[in-house]
Protein backbone atom coordinates (compact mmCIF):
# COMPACT_ATOMS: atom_id res chain seq x y z
CA UNK A 1 0.00 0.00 0.00
CA UNK A 2 1.39 3.29 -1.16
CA UNK A 3 0.61 7.00 -0.54
CA UNK A 4 0.83 9.98 -2.89
CA UNK A 5 1.23 13.17 -1.63
CA UNK A 6 -2.52 14.93 -0.35
CA UNK A 7 -4.07 10.91 0.16
CA UNK A 8 -5.06 10.43 3.87
CA UNK A 9 -3.88 7.71 5.75
CA UNK A 10 -5.85 4.65 6.69
CA UNK A 11 -7.53 5.23 10.28
CA UNK A 12 -6.24 2.14 11.69
CA UNK A 13 -3.59 -0.09 10.44
CA UNK A 14 -4.46 -3.48 9.85
CA UNK A 15 -4.77 -5.93 12.53
CA UNK A 16 -1.82 -8.13 12.10
CA UNK A 17 -0.12 -5.37 12.10
CA UNK A 18 -1.33 -3.99 15.38
CA UNK A 19 -1.15 -7.35 17.04
CA UNK A 20 2.65 -8.22 15.68
CA UNK A 21 3.62 -4.56 17.10
CA UNK A 22 2.03 -4.84 20.65
CA UNK A 23 3.06 -8.59 21.15
CA UNK A 24 6.96 -7.45 19.95
CA UNK A 25 6.37 -4.46 22.48
CA UNK A 26 5.37 -7.14 25.02
CA UNK A 27 8.03 -9.42 24.29
CA UNK A 28 10.68 -6.44 24.74
CA UNK A 29 9.52 -5.19 28.24
CA UNK A 30 9.91 -9.29 29.35
CA UNK A 31 12.88 -9.22 27.97
CA UNK A 32 13.75 -6.35 29.80
CA UNK A 33 12.50 -7.38 32.57
CA UNK A 34 14.51 -10.51 33.05
CA UNK A 35 18.14 -9.58 31.31
CA UNK A 36 19.86 -9.61 34.74
CA UNK A 37 18.98 -13.01 35.06
CA UNK A 38 21.99 -14.40 32.94
CA UNK A 39 24.76 -12.59 35.53
CA UNK A 40 23.01 -14.39 38.14
CA UNK A 41 22.74 -18.14 36.15
CA UNK A 42 26.76 -17.17 34.73
CA UNK A 43 28.39 -14.94 36.48
CA UNK A 44 27.93 -15.33 39.90
CA UNK A 45 30.30 -17.49 42.69
CA UNK A 46 26.84 -18.94 43.89
CA UNK A 47 24.81 -21.37 42.29
CA UNK A 48 21.68 -20.07 41.00
CA UNK A 49 18.12 -20.26 42.64
CA UNK A 50 15.49 -21.86 41.17
CA UNK A 51 13.63 -18.56 40.25
CA UNK A 52 17.20 -17.16 38.96
CA UNK A 53 16.87 -20.53 36.33
CA UNK A 54 13.17 -19.99 35.48
CA UNK A 55 14.01 -15.95 34.75
CA UNK A 56 16.78 -16.80 32.47
CA UNK A 57 14.47 -19.54 30.82
CA UNK A 58 11.78 -16.71 30.05
CA UNK A 59 14.12 -14.54 28.88
CA UNK A 60 16.02 -17.12 26.53
CA UNK A 61 12.43 -18.24 25.40
CA UNK A 62 10.56 -14.52 25.15
CA UNK A 63 13.93 -13.50 23.14
CA UNK A 64 13.20 -16.32 20.34
CA UNK A 65 9.84 -15.84 20.10
CA UNK A 66 10.57 -11.54 19.60
CA UNK A 67 13.10 -12.79 17.28
CA UNK A 68 9.93 -15.02 15.27
CA UNK A 69 7.30 -11.81 15.60
CA UNK A 70 10.01 -10.15 13.94
CA UNK A 71 10.60 -12.26 11.21
CA UNK A 72 6.78 -12.13 10.89
CA UNK A 73 6.72 -8.36 10.60
CA UNK A 74 9.32 -8.75 8.09
CA UNK A 75 6.93 -10.99 5.85
CA UNK A 76 4.11 -9.12 6.28
CA UNK A 77 6.09 -6.35 5.00
CA UNK A 78 7.98 -8.11 1.95
CA UNK A 79 4.37 -8.63 1.21
CA UNK A 80 3.43 -5.46 0.62
CA UNK A 81 1.21 -4.87 4.00
CA UNK A 82 3.30 -1.71 5.31
CA UNK A 83 1.56 1.17 5.99
CA UNK A 84 1.67 4.30 4.38
CA UNK A 85 4.17 7.28 5.46
CA UNK A 86 2.47 10.11 7.75
CA UNK A 87 4.75 12.99 6.08
CA UNK A 88 6.81 13.26 3.33
CA UNK A 89 10.46 14.05 2.90
CA UNK A 90 12.79 13.27 5.66
CA UNK A 91 10.65 12.67 8.52
CA UNK A 92 9.36 10.12 6.44
CA UNK A 93 12.96 8.81 6.08
CA UNK A 94 13.59 8.97 9.61
CA UNK A 95 10.80 7.51 10.61
CA UNK A 96 11.83 4.49 7.98
CA UNK A 97 15.90 4.59 9.04
CA UNK A 98 14.24 3.96 12.96
CA UNK A 99 11.85 1.74 11.85
CA UNK A 100 14.03 -0.82 10.04
CA UNK A 101 16.68 -0.26 11.97
CA UNK A 102 14.90 -1.39 15.17
CA UNK A 103 14.19 -4.44 13.18
CA UNK A 104 17.93 -5.25 12.68
CA UNK A 105 19.07 -4.63 16.01
CA UNK A 106 15.81 -7.06 17.32
CA UNK A 107 17.00 -9.56 14.78
CA UNK A 108 20.41 -9.24 15.72
CA UNK A 109 19.80 -9.50 19.44
CA UNK A 110 18.09 -12.65 18.90
CA UNK A 111 20.72 -13.49 16.50
CA UNK A 112 23.10 -12.95 19.62
CA UNK A 113 21.78 -14.44 22.29
CA UNK A 114 20.81 -17.87 20.56
CA UNK A 115 24.73 -17.72 19.56
CA UNK A 116 26.18 -16.73 22.80
CA UNK A 117 23.75 -19.49 24.47
CA UNK A 118 24.42 -22.51 22.46
CA UNK A 119 27.71 -21.81 20.32
CA UNK A 120 30.02 -18.90 21.76
CA UNK A 121 29.52 -17.36 25.10
CA UNK A 122 31.85 -14.12 23.71
CA UNK A 123 28.37 -13.46 21.55
CA UNK A 124 27.24 -12.30 24.65
CA UNK A 125 28.84 -9.21 24.11
CA UNK A 126 27.78 -8.10 21.41
CA UNK A 127 24.10 -9.03 22.76
CA UNK A 128 24.56 -6.25 25.26
CA UNK A 129 26.13 -3.85 22.91
CA UNK A 130 23.01 -4.18 20.43
CA UNK A 131 20.58 -3.81 23.71
CA UNK A 132 22.42 -0.34 23.95
CA UNK A 133 21.63 0.41 20.01
CA UNK A 134 18.03 -0.82 20.86
CA UNK A 135 17.72 1.42 23.66
CA UNK A 136 19.00 4.43 21.26
CA UNK A 137 16.62 3.28 18.46
CA UNK A 138 13.44 3.43 21.30
CA UNK A 139 14.26 6.73 22.30
CA UNK A 140 13.86 7.87 19.04
CA UNK A 141 10.50 6.16 18.83
CA UNK A 142 9.16 7.24 21.97
CA UNK A 143 9.98 10.82 20.50
CA UNK A 144 8.44 10.23 17.22
CA UNK A 145 5.19 9.06 19.13
CA UNK A 146 5.27 12.23 21.29
CA UNK A 147 5.50 14.09 17.48
CA UNK A 148 2.76 12.49 16.42
CA UNK A 149 0.82 12.55 19.29
CA UNK A 150 1.26 16.55 19.41
CA UNK A 151 0.38 17.08 15.89
CA UNK A 152 -2.67 14.93 16.57
CA UNK A 153 -2.93 13.54 13.34
CA UNK A 154 -3.66 10.30 13.73
CA UNK A 155 -0.76 7.83 13.73
CA UNK A 156 -1.10 6.77 17.19
CA UNK A 157 -4.15 5.84 17.61
CA UNK A 158 -3.75 3.84 14.07
CA UNK A 159 -1.71 1.51 15.97
CA UNK A 160 -3.05 0.96 19.31
CA UNK A 161 -5.23 -2.11 20.12
CA UNK A 162 -8.65 -2.17 19.69
CA UNK A 163 -10.50 0.98 20.33
CA UNK A 164 -14.51 1.18 20.93
CA UNK A 165 -16.00 3.07 18.00
CA UNK A 166 -13.35 2.62 15.31
CA UNK A 167 -13.63 0.25 12.76
CA UNK A 168 -10.79 -2.20 12.47
CA UNK A 169 -9.02 -3.11 8.73
CA UNK A 170 -7.62 -6.61 7.49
Amino acid sequence: MTQTPGQPRPARDPARRILLHWAAAGLLLLQWLTADAYHRTHGSLLPPRSADLLEYAVHRYAGLALGAVVLLQLLALSRGNAVPPADTGWRSRLAKTVHWSLVAVLLGQAVTGVVAVYLAPQAARAHTLLWGALLFLLALHAAGVLFHLLRRDGVVSGILPLQPGRRRTR
